[in-house]
């Protein structure tokens, strides 16, 4: 920017509602001049090679491109893009003259109601949070899908740049950057990108691959009595707003994990899988909250090494580097970690099949209550198999599922993969599944099976006609437990992945959620 119209634009008769002072901030790309109650915004003539400014026709574009896209979030924030004139003798906000730049206009906001100032302050809260969920729920609901061809969010495009990340750190390792924890980054996050390939092709054809925010941290959201505006989206560049949602996703989660606000993500997580159909978001959280660390961990690594930077934030910056790249080491390794997994349902609904066909692909051990029920009870003297009778009764159920509870925290704590095979219709079974997935620190995940109620009839009917089923169940049972059910809560929804097995079992769904159970 001109030095002339800098100093034009510090002085309150440059606006005409003529503000009592102006105030000044500089980013690497912006000169923002707050005059309250507005702010006026230009570019910077730059080029960093993933954006470039460098032209004033740039600029003009970029600059109502940033009015256009900042608007689907926040309408009463963004106001208008204005020209700023030069008449050859001074410079005017929509004068006559020469165009010689383009300002942003927006309301102004108060500063002390962003996110990360109400994280610092204490006082964010947990109603907020889902308040904020269930609006980027609907934000990525809305958002225009990407056709596959153009090929962004698409696998070689989410490799490429998770690959120039490291490339980009890797002068700085054997410095700043630890080389284990870099080395340990990049293997974890090439080979999750390896195992889950087709599940990144899965995505971009089912419509996962949106016109996102890109840029969705905590100074990006403020809290306002009536409102959450959202604010400052990447319009630079394509590449890093057409992502996958749960890219956008994960940079706030993967923020509120670093600023030691973890235990508000399942207040995030809950009410935005609870409005949005995507029950394999919640798989690729960790993959890409470690993409979003290694993000930051590069940022904060060419401040550092930057010799033009003052001292001090150097140092800063340097600390900074490596605390983000330790989370990104943390987020990556979770998926290391043994799953236990929940195959559940009413009867009849394939809960059973499903868990075999997962053993198939994947080698994971099944633990099924039928099986434990007829060991367990083999000379129970009530035979009886009707709904809470006989073997079946409430404290019957209860000593089959405390011997499968024993038996999976055996095989967790020998790091092993365990799918428990059973109703699980009882709130406190559900309970106890969690309750030993948080104690053995294990990922955890519940396949809920539904099936057409027809179609259950029929299998019941065949299964009892057969008789070749550890399950007694038939369809009069299946009746009863819909009556009597009352939801899958205390699972979260983030924690509930549903699988329609009425055209019979989905190859597909159970190949892709085979490579993370492995």
């Amino acid at each position: 920017m001109d030095e002339d119209l800098r100093k034009r634009m510090l002085s309150p008769d440059f606006y005409p509602h003529r503000p009592s002072q102006v105030k000044e901030i500089q980013t690497h790309i912006s000169h923002v001049f707050i005059a309250p109650p507005f702010v006026y915004k230009v570019k910077k003539p730059v080029d960093f090679g993933f954006l470039d400014f460098t032209t004033l026709a740039r600029r003009c574009f970029y600059t109502f491109r940033e009015l256009l896209l900042n608007s689907r979030f926040s309408p009463d924030l963004y106001l208008e893009v204005l020209p700023i004139t030069f008449n050859g003798n001074t410079y005017q906000l929509s004068g006559k003259g020469e165009h010689v730049e383009y300002a942003l206009v927006m309301n102004q906001f108060d500063e002390t109601r962003t996110m990360k100032r109400l994280i610092e302050d204490g006082t964010l809260t947990d109603g907020q949070v889902e308040e904020l969920a269930k609006r980027l729920a609907d934000i990525h609901g809305k958002a225009q899908s990407i056709k596959p061809e153009i090929g962004l969010g698409s696998y070689a495009s989410v490799r490429y740049d998770c690959e120039e990340n490291f490339d980009q750190l890797a002068p700085f390792v054997g410095d700043f950057v630890d080389k284990g924890t870099w080395s340990a980054v990049k293997e974890g996050t090439l080979g999750f990108l390896e195992r889950h390939q087709d599940l990144f092709q899965f995505r971009l054809e089912n419509g996962f691959i949106r016109d996102c925010h890109g840029d969705l941290h905590t100074e990006h959201i403020i809290f306002e009595d009536k409102a959450i505006y959202i604010f400052d989206c990447i319009e630079f560049n394509e590449r890093f707003r057409f992502i996958d949602t749960m890219s956008d996703l994960a940079f706030l989660i993967m923020e509120l994990i670093f600023l030691e606000q973890s235990n508000r993500n399942p207040h995030l997580l809950d009410p935005y899988f609870s409005h949005i159909q995507d029950p394999w978001g919640p798989l690729l959280i960790d993959f890409y909250a470690c993409y979003r660390a290694t993000v930051r961990a590069k940022v904060h690594a060419f401040t550092a090494g930057d010799p033009s930077v003052p001292t001090l934030q150097r140092e800063r910056s340097r600390a900074l580097s490596r605390s983000y790249l330790s989370l990104a080491k943390r987020l990556i390794q979770r998926y290391a970690r043994p799953w236990l997994v929940l195959t559940m349902g009413f009867s009849g609904t394939g809960k059973t099949t499903v868990a075999k066909a997962l053993k198939e692909r994947s080698g994971i051990e099944v633990l099924s209550s039928d099986v434990v029920r007829k060991e367990l009870l083999k000379n129970d003297a009530s035979s009886s198999s009707g709904w809470n009778e006989g073997i079946y009764r409430p404290e019957s159920r209860a000593q089959v599922y405390e011997r499968m509870f024993e038996k999976a925290r055996e095989v967790l704590g020998e790091k092993r993969s365990l799918c428990l095979d059973a109703s699980f219709l009882d709130a406190v079974q559900r309970e106890q599944a969690l309750a030993i997935a948080k104690e053995m620190d294990v990922n955890f995940l519940a396949i809920v099976c539904h099936c057409d109620e027809d179609q259950v009839k029929r299998l019941l009917e065949k299964r009892q006609a057969e008789g070749s089923d550890p399950s007694d169940a038939d369809f009069d049972i299946y009746l009863k437990q819909k009556e009597a059910f009352k939801g899958w809560a205390p699972i979260p929804a983030f924690q509930r992945f549903p699988v329609d097995t009425t055209e019979g079992i989905p190859e597909r769904e159970l190949s892709l959620l085979a490579s993370f159970v492995s």
